[in-house]
């Protein structure tokens, strides 16, 4: 098989253009009409056919010699509401949107290797579906690209991700536990609107979730076991619109992270405990609504060891980094779920450039260098995958 790495670099000019295009029109979840059109346009340029699943979910079909055996790659296309102030000429045109977590790098990467494979289509010993999904962010739009799998004769599945934490150069590529389960809540407070003179005549919404905000800070810190990888974040508290006026409501948003099932019932019970109890104390009422969940992402041991084998013929055995699990969440977990396979944390940290701040960051940015690495690292996975899954 010829040297993927090289053809990913020979290709890094049109990789580091796609990249580029994608973040200067970026688009949120569910409404990414444009960024799939632009990744249809390639397909159809490369002459790779595809079919459309959800609204603007792609995937895509490089056939090899074997129909019988396909390895799905993945990445995902959606931005988020972050406005950004990065001072780069391709900075988001789209106001208050930005891609801030590395999902403009993902379909360039896998778009690159989609020629690669292409032009290798006559040496592959199977077939590959390249998925393109939507609204990632927001934990939607796997089950359009799962429905679609489900057809075929799928062996594994594999993803990357810019990470930002790592050097560029370096991948993280870990057995097991990986991300976390992500539930995101609603807690929703109604008290009893007054004047601001006369606090008694009320009951205050801002007090009850002030008091919520405090209890839940404390209780998992006695709660949950130390050791156990776990996490409860208030993102949003909203409520009132005056300085003398007590409002009526208030409501809160934010996520509990797990790894397991059991500690994920246990900081719900936690959460509903503590927003009962709080409620009660003030003569206000409130309840817990939970609006989405994410699976944690947990790769499969024999697929990430193909990986591994991968990333050491491209870049060498000192170029992967060990890691502990994040609890940073990924819908990937959905796709793991259903077949075995990893996730690539490909780094693309690079301080001189101002390459390192976190990802969701409004100055977010990665190190270009790190694009072929992904582009070849999607290709040579799915090669190896097929000769050895």
């Amino acid at each position: 098989m010829s040297n993927i790495l090289e053809k990913a670099v020979d290709a890094k000019d049109y990789i580091i253009a796609l990249r580029r295009e994608f973040h200067e029109s970026p688009e949120l979840s569910l409404e990414e009409k444009e960024t799939s059109n632009k990744i249809k346009r390639e397909l159809d340029k490369m002459g790779i056919e595809y079919v459309v699943v959800g609204d603007y979910g792609i995937v895509a079909t490089i056939e090899g010699k074997n129909k019988d055996k396909m390895i799905a790659l993945r990445a995902d296309i959606d931005a988020l509401p972050v406005q950004e102030e990065c001072d780069i000429s391709y900075k988001s045109k789209n106001n208050g949107v930005m891609h801030a977590c590395g999902h403009d790098a993902h379909p360039a990467m896998l778009l690159g290797a989609c020629k690669i494979l292409k032009e290798l289509k006559n040496e592959l010993n199977g077939s590959i579906k390249l998925c393109f999904q939507q609204a990632e962010e927001i934990g939607k739009c796997h089950d359009d690209i799962l429905n679609e799998l489900s057809k075929y004769p799928i062996k594994s599945v594999f993803a990357t991700h810019v990470w930002s934490s790592t050097e560029t150069g370096k991948v993280i590529l870990k057995k097991g536990a990986m991300m976390a389960a992500s539930e995101v809540f609603r807690i929703d407070i109604q008290g009893k609107g007054a004047h601001g003179a006369s606090p008694e005549s009320g009951i205050s919404p801002i007090i009850v979730a002030s008091s919520i905000a405090l209890n839940i800070s404390v209780a998992r810190a006695y709660e949950i076991d130390q050791l156990d990888p776990a996490v409860i974040t208030l993102g949003c508290i909203n409520s009132g619109a005056a300085p003398n006026i007590i409002p009526d409501t208030a409501f809160m948003l934010g996520t509990i992270r797990t790894f397991t099932e059991k500690t994920r019932k246990q900081m719900m019970s936690m959460l509903e405990r503590i927003v009962e109890f709080n409620a009660v104390s003030f003569n206000a009422t409130a309840k817990v609504t939970y609006l989405s969940q994410v699976d944690a992402v947990i790769n499969d041991e024999q697929c990430t060891e193909v990986a591994r084998e991968s990333l050491k013929t491209l870049l060498g055995d000192n170029s992967l980094e060990e890691s502990r699990e994040v609890l940073g969440s990924e819908n990937f977990g959905s796709y793991l779920k259903v077949y075995p396979g990893t996730i690539a944390m490909i780094g693309s940290k690079n301080s001189s450039t101002e390459c390192d701040y976190p990802h969701h960051h409004p100055k977010f940015n990665i190190d270009e260098n790190s694009l072929p690495i992904g582009t070849a690292l999607y290709a040579q996975y799915a090669i190896d995958a097929l000769n050895k899954l």
